[in-house]
């Protein structure tokens, strides 16, 4: 198990709070390893990594779960699912941050590697992912949900399934119509935009 982060550690010795940060601690630290899994695995489709550790992603992710306290989280499927959706708000807002900064958002400061050989960076991608999912959401919050759990947070068909209480079936079914969905507003890698 990882050690705890000295932050997180200075945060629960200066809170008036200590049960319910060290709830949150111990919460924390059975999850962690897991939860830089699933930060590595965002970092690798997404191409952040250049830029992010899976650290800064697991710490943001943390700070942001224990600062939506209104969120009950129903079980650990549930809470790798919104950990994962949190990790992808994260990359998407750096996304966005970086697109701004290219767009002279940032101006003077435009690193010469951001576009080689005519190939653009992915963020780009993240963030018509990023849109397609918000437009299947109000289609369809459960296959939302599914696309979350099965990509972001790499889990099995069985364990989206046990995670949304749903049987297999439905699973793959929501995945396919995902699918189609999905490819309709993000053209595919070798297509001309």
């Amino acid at each position: 198990m990882s050690e705890l982060p000295e932050a997180v550690e200075q945060v629960i010795q200066a809170s008036s709070d200590r049960d319910a940060l060290t709830e949150h601690r111990d919460f924390w630290l059975r999850y962690y390893d897991e939860l830089k899994t699933v930060a590595r695995r965002l970092l690798r489709q997404s191409h952040a990594g250049q830029t992010f550790s899976t650290t800064v992603v697991v710490h943001e992710t943390w700070l942001k779960l224990a600062a939506a306290r209104h969120q009950s989280i129903k079980d650990e499927g549930h809470f790798m699912a919104l950990s994962a959706r949190i990790m992808r708000q994260i990359l998407v807002s750096y996304a966005r941050t970086k697109a701004c900064r290219k767009r002279g958002g940032d101006v003077g400061r435009v690193p010469l590697d951001e576009e080689r050989d005519g190939i653009s960076s992915p963020e780009p991608r993240l963030l018509l992912l990023h849109e397609a999912l918000d437009a299947l959401i109000k289609v369809d919050p459960v296959m939302v949900s599914v696309v979350e759990c099965r990509y972001f947070a790499g889990f099995t068909v069985p364990e989206c399934a046990a995670a949304l209480k749903l049987s297999t079936r439905t699973i793959e079914r929501h995945l396919a119509k995902a699918k189609m969905f999905l490819s309709k507003r993000i053209p595919s890698q070798g297509a001309d935009a």
